[in-house]
């Protein structure tokens, strides 16, 4: 297991907000992210995925969507819209990936899916099925959770929304708006793929990756991936916020 240090660990952990409605004042003490995961962990699932997958993982590797806030990482290529971080310049939502079928090994896509319209998301992770390998080509996907927002809401957790990273357009909104700019945060001449419209829980999630012709579908946990080489800090973010599920063909 690799060395952490506690810094790294309690960094921006913890957020104090202050803010009135309606219904009175409230003040928000808030503990960002899940309870403390350390890279390198291993998974965290009742009985294990259902699938054992290669150490270090097959190539190529591509991280899609992964131009805003993720390190280069030897060996794997970014795929996003941003042209100064992207190794390759893409727009999943409209175009094929560029790559024949069963070539890929793996795909991690964090926080990115939640950009990508409803009528055109079954492209998307159709495309992502075409291009990886059966057997051991996985995919990893990250999304803002929706089980634990509307909970929040509906146990009036205001902490939750003040320690999110998941940005509310408006962070002093009653707590009905900081629900909804969580799930959608697309503004009027916005640039293309910025803001949020699509959100998801597990089972949500589990059916869009069965349809587009995935076989084994399972949830994950922050830093819990089936993959060793998926656990390292350079991938997994916003542990406060994410869904994390895995599949393959």
């Amino acid at each position: 297991m690799p060395r952490v240090r506690l810094t790294e660990l309690i960094r921006d952990k913890i957020r104090l907000r202050a803010r009135r409605d309606h219904g009175g004042a409230h003040v928000a003490l808030a503990l960002r992210g899940r309870p403390f995961a350390v890279p390198g962990s291993a998974p965290t699932l009742n009985g294990g995925p259902p699938v054992t997958l290669p150490d270090p993982l097959p190539g190529p590797k591509l991280n899609i969507g992964g131009g805003k806030g993720h390190p280069p990482v030897e060996g794997w290529t970014i795929v996003d819209l941003r042209e100064r971080t992207a190794d390759l310049v893409h727009d999943i939502a409209t175009d094929p990936l560029p790559y024949e079928d069963n070539s890929v090994g793996t795909i991690f896509c964090s926080h990115t899916l939640e950009h990508i319209a409803r009528d055109r998301l079954g492209f998307v992770l159709t495309e992502f099925h075409r291009v990886l390998r059966p057997g051991d080509g996985l995919l990893r996907v990250l999304v803002p959770d929706i089980e634990l927002a509307v909970r929040a809401y509906l146990e009036r957790d205001y902490a939750f929304f003040a320690a999110s990273e998941v940005s509310p357009a408006d962070p002093d909104a009653p707590l009905g708006g900081l629900l909804a700019s969580w799930f959608y945060s697309a503004r009027a001449n916005e640039a293309h793929g910025a803001g949020h419209v699509h959100c998801f829980d597990y089972e949500y999630m589990a059916g869009w990756l069965r349809d587009a012709g995935f076989s084994k579908v399972w949830r994950s946990s922050f830093h819990g991936s089936a993959a060793p080489e998926l656990r390292a800090p350079e991938f997994d973010r916003h542990p406060g916020d994410s869904l994390c599920v895995e599949a393959v063909k």
